[in-house]
Formats: structure tokens, C-alpha cells, sequence
């Protein structure tokens, strides 16, 4: 190879690892901004939505303004009034009155026929992250295993979300296998107890691994 060939190889080389490494390092701070506007807009589209309706009848001051430079809305005003709410819920809840409106509410929703099988799944779920590494015994998502994958000596991460002992004395395990990279999205499937694999890895440790791809060492 003459001389001008290797200087512009050695270039291209040179230029490939940069690019590269300025990939993985831009990607997840790219990543993280995406899930944050993600997590901002749903917050706060509901409330913003009620504020445009107010605007464009002109019940708030300002209303003229907002319309002709921001669209009718107010930029932030629907994310922070959503916060707001949540805390003012967050403080009834705790009090009785509070507490007694919520039990009505659960019970009202609980015996509406059609809710009822979509209220009551969704509430059980919530319940169940609300618990993810919990120190109680009880507690979901508490335990992580592996499960023999179908050759060799490969395994699957699982969380033991449930245990049932059937009439034989014998014990099953209802599993959730997460997908990466998101540890929220998986399959649940039920294994004999004595079919799982012993797992040291905490619940924290477990979800970085799924949610690097591998590439964070989860070392029990």
C-alpha cells in the first residue's frame, strides 16, 4: 500500500472510532431527553388541553396573548397544575375525609360491570410496582431468579410477582420474564418452585442489566 492509500485509511480509521465513541456517548443523554419530553408531554397534555378551552373563551387573562403567540396555550401551566393536583390529592388522601371518599370511589368503580375487570387490573398492577424491592415478605416484584432457557446452559432473568400452592403440597411460581430494554414489557409464565434457578442479583441490579442491554455488569 503507498503512502497517500495509507494515510487516507488510517483517516477513515481514525474518523470511524470518533464516530463511534461519540455515539455511545451522545445516545443515552439523547435517550434520557426522549423519555423526559415523553414523560412531560403526557403529563402535561390532559390540563392543557382544559387551559386552550379556557383561553380561546377568553376566561383567563392574557387570553388574546396566549392565542396569538403560543397557540392558546400556556406553556408549562398544564405540567405544573397536574403536579400540583396530585400533591392536593396526595395531602386528602391521608386525612379521613379523604380516605373515606377514596374507599367510595374504589368500591363504586369495583361493582360498575364493565370497569370493574379493567379498574381492578390496572389498580393490582400499580399495587404491584408500587412494591418493586420492597423489604416486605409479601411484596411483588421482590425476588429475581433465573429460568432454564430451552438449550444448554443459558438462562432468563425473571421477577417472582406471585406463589400458589396447589393441593398436592407442590408450589408454582408465577414469573414475569421482562424484554429489553424495557423491564416493563414481557411475558408471565408459571414454573414449579423447584424448577428455579437461585439469582443474587437484587431488583435493582436486575433491571439495569435488562435495561443496558447486557452492557452494565450487574455483579451480584
Amino acid at each position: 500500500m503507498n503512502e497517500p492509500n495509507r494515510i487516507l485509511g488510517t483517516s477513515f480509521a481514525w474518523l470511524r472510532d470518533k464516530l463511534i465513541v461519540g455515539f455511545f456517548v451522545i445516545l443515552p443523554i439523547a435517550i434520557t431527553f426522549w423519555i423526559l419530553h415523553l414523560l412531560y408531554t403526557w403529563i402535561n397534555g390532559p390540563l392543557d388541553r382544559v387551559i386552550q378551552i379556557f383561553i380561546f373563551h377568553h376566561l383567563i387573562p392574557g387570553s388574546s396573548y396566549f392565542i396569538e403567540h403560543h397557540e392558546g396555550s400556556i406553556p408549562g401551566a398544564g405540567f405544573l397544575l397536574t403536579l400540583a393536583l396530585l400533591i392536593i390529592v396526595g395531602v386528602l388522601v391521608e386525612n379521613w375525609l379523604g380516605k373515606k371518599l377514596l374507599i367510595f370511589i374504589d368500591s363504586f368503580l369495583q361493582r360498575v360491570p364493565v370497569v370493574r375487570p379493567i379498574y381492578g387490573s390496572i389498580k393490582q398492577a400499580f399495587e404491584a410496582f408500587q412494591s418493586i424491592g420492597g423489604s416486605n415478605s409479601s411484596s411483588s416484584f421482590r425476588q429475581v431468579v433465573y429460568v432454564p432457557y430451552p438449550f444448554g446452559k443459558a438462562r432468563l432473568i425473571a421477577f417472582v410477582t406471585n406463589r400458589v400452592t396447589r393441593p398436592d403440597g407442590t408450589v408454582d411460581c408465577y414469573l414475569f420474564l421482562p424484554t429489553a430494554p424495557s423491564p416493563l414489557t414481557g411475558f408471565v409464565i408459571i414454573l414449579p418452585e423447584n424448577e428455579l434457578i437461585p439469582c443474587e442479583l437484587t431488583v435493582e441490579q436486575a433491571t439495569k442489566l435488562i435495561l443496558s442491554f447486557g452492557l452494565v455488569s450487574a455483579k451480584p
